[in-house]
């Protein structure tokens, strides 16, 4: 249990309040603070997100910082998944809580893994200023984005660090920026680049501030913006009225407007077989990350402010009024077909999201939407409650003491296992049982007997020394007290406490079934 954490600086990042915890400690070795703070000594250190962060949440929760707090305003995993799925991002959060090194592969994928910075960053100015303030500089969340090459706040280059962000096993560890600020040398652009990365600095921190808006729409777009690219391209006649992308001069306008050489050095390449503009203007599954994103808000519109003004507008537009992007047709000869078309999509897939209605005819929608927009927005599919399939009304006292039998057969199921113990939490009952944090409010009998269930760190300790015990007993090797707190796998914070207690009490002479006895008297 952590008697004392670091308070958050303002914009301050996770792994800056981590470095800040291992050197104030007194911890010699990384590998004890690692020990401290996520319960395991073996535990890699991550730029981006900790594997064991739902651990990490449960020793900070006294002092402010749950699961939820830690992971959206300490890390940029809103940036990482701000286009992604529902499904992509419930995903993520499943392994998160599950304390998996997927979770990496999930969120950047092959797209953005060049795009994440190779060295911590951070703004010179800013570090004398806290420096001054606090006492001492710090890692700035804002300032490890992809593809931020200024500080927003003084405006002038960020310098790269000698801190490593990809992890190098025992030999990375949580360095804070403190020892390493006054180490640095500034980048050099030539006037051209220098001026290009910083419209997309400032883009991306606009992006970074209205994170919310952005999915917001993302979300009621039918987690796609292709629609809208598509009619931006229109404007600079890189596409047709009926939303066909002339992509030889869509990638020429584009890596005109950036240069290949900015675009190389954000990691946002265009090539014959990576031609990201096209891709998203398509409806494809593709999932692009949040800079390739932001570029083509830039190029088709001026900014990421400017695109969401344009999609708010189209939504505000009064069902009468034309848009001024659109041009409704009256003839009915040019309409029918179209009409026909979607409607007989309509009939042929009843329970199909729009979305993916929008997938199987792309083309139709595409010129009902610019030239019958009215018609259309009266004949897409209901949209989906997220989460509920159909609306029933559960009677959540009978669910109650049906959930408090269950989490009986897990309890004695779980304690009742011969392999290697694994310990019993809340969230364990929770992932098996399917509940979440909404639904245990609604079941009291079953919340407080899975408080019950749950193992301190006494239990937890006992239930593994016996094992241990068994265990080596079974495979005939000697009973030796700092062997069998090993075997158990306790850390260095209770190992002194156990081994004292193992050699004193005589526990290593006892058989299996008076160790049985003696943890019912609550040894």
């Amino acid at each position: 249990m952590l008697t004392w954490f670091p308070t958050p600086y303002p914009g301050e990042s996770l792994y800056s309040m981590l470095a800040r915890y291992h050197e104030r400690s007194g911890n010699y070795l990384p590998r004890d603070s690692m020990g401290q703070l996520f319960g395991d000594r073996r535990e890699v250190c991550s730029a981006l997100i900790p594997y064991r962060l739902e651990h990490l949440a449960e020793q900070t929760a006294r002092f402010g910082l749950d699961f939820n707090t830690l992971l959206h305003m300490y890390t940029l995993y809103d940036y990482y998944l701000l286009f992604a799925s529902q499904k992509n991002r419930n995903r993520v959060q499943e392994i998160l809580h599950e304390n998996l090194g997927q979770a990496y592969d999930r969120m950047l994928g092959n797209h953005s893994r060049k795009q994440f910075p190779d060295f911590l960053r951070f703004c010179p100015q800013c570090a004398k200023e806290e420096e001054k303030r606090y006492g001492e500089a710090y890692w700035h969340n804002t300032h490890q984005i992809p593809g931020m090459c200024f500080c927003e706040k003084h405006g002038c280059s960020l310098v790269n660090s000698t801190v490593s962000t990809v992890s190098h096993g025992k030999k990375q560890l949580y360095v804070p920026l403190s020892a390493v600020c006054h180490i640095f040398e500034q980048p050099k652009y030539d006037e051209t680049m220098q001026a290009k990365l910083r419209i997309l600095s400032q883009e991306l921190y606009t992006a970074w501030e209205n994170r919310k808006r952005i999915r917001a729409q993302w979300e009621r777009m039918g987690e796609t913006f292709s629609d809208s690219y598509v009619e931006l391209a229109s404007k600079k006649r890189l596409a047709t009225e009926c939303g066909t992308v002339r992509r030889a001069l869509l990638v020429q306008a584009v890596s005109g407007m950036f240069t290949q050489e900015m675009l190389d050095f954000v990691g946002a390449s265009i090539t014959k077989g990576k031609s990201w503009p096209v891709t998203m203007c398509q409806h494809s599954s593709v999932i692009h990350a949040p800079l390739n994103n932001i570029l083509l808000m830039i190029f088709l519109c001026g900014g990421v402010e400017e695109f969401l003004k344009y999609e708010e507008e189209l939504k505000k537009a009064p069902a009468h009024k034309k848009s001024d992007c659109y041009s409704t047709v009256t003839d009915e000869e040019r309409l029918a077909p179209y009409r026909e078309k979607w409607m007989q999509l309509l009939k042929e897939h009843p329970q199909a999201s729009r979305n993916e209605l929008i997938q199987k005819m792309p083309s139709v929608h595409l010129w009902l939407r610019r030239h019958d927009r009215n018609w259309l927005m009266e004949h897409y599919p209901e949209p989906r409650k997220r989460g509920m399939k159909h609306s029933v009304k559960y009677d959540w006292k009978q669910r109650d003491e049906a959930y408090v039998q269950k989490i009986r057969h897990l309890n004695d199921r779980w304690r009742r296992e011969t392999g290697k113990p694994c310990r019993i939490t809340k969230n364990r009952f929770y992932h098996a049982l399917g509940l979440s944090e909404v639904m245990i409010e609604k079941i009291p009998q079953s919340k407080a007997l899975i408080l019950d269930c749950v193992e301190d760190n006494e239990s937890w300790d006992l239930r593994r020394i016996r094992w241990a015990i068994r265990t080596m007993q079974e495979n005939g090797e000697p009973l030796i007290a700092w062997r069998v707190i090993r075997k158990a796998g306790i850390g260095d914070i209770r190992r002194k406490q156990w081994t004292a207690f193992l050699t004193v009490s005589g526990w290593l002479e006892l058989k299996e079934n008076v160790l049985r006895e003696a943890s019912g008297n609550g040894i």
